[in-house]
């Protein structure tokens, strides 16, 4: 879970369960402090950890950062279908580098492109949807322009 959308979910929790009014900004303190290794043994600061472990939620995240992390995933990705082409002719080699892995690989570079997806606003299936659109749009351009026939 992103760090910002976990920040108003354990506000609501914390708030609710120790009926007790707590804002965001006192929330994402002591969850930046969690994520800096300053973790208390008050009840709260045991709600506020077992909530981090249950919901995975990420440590705050630009999206610089984010976009680092997309491209060195993407970039596993990419240095396993290289090799697997290299290596085409060796199938022991082929298959270690064209196999499971690469999928995983690949569904780590998806997720990645979902958490940004979430991270600026946007909604993942919206995106894939407008792409989908716009790429039949660009084969139809392709055709009539003679594109295609390179």
């Amino acid at each position: 879970m992103l760090f910002e959308r976990a920040v108003k979910e354990l506000t609501t929790v914390i708030s609710k369960s120790e009926d007790a009014y707590l804002n965001e900004g006192w929330v994402r303190a002591k969850m930046e402090s969690y994520f800096e290794g300053k973790r208390g043994t008050s009840r709260l600061d045991i709600v506020i950890d077992k909530f981090i472990s249950q919901n995975s939620v990420e440590a705050p995240t630009s999206e610089i950062l984010r976009l680092s992390i997309m491209q060195y995933t993407f970039g596993y990705f990419v240095r396993d279908i290289v090799y697997a082409n290299r290596f085409r002719n060796d199938p022991e080699k082929c298959k270690a580098y064209g196999g499971e892995h690469t999928k995983l690989l690949f569904a780590n570079a998806l997720i990645q492109w979902k958490i940004m997806c979430e991270q600026l606003g946007y909604n993942f299936e919206e995106m894939l949807s407008l792409g989908q659109e716009h790429l039949e749009e660009r084969y139809k351009d392709f055709n009539r322009d003679g594109w295609a026939k390179l």
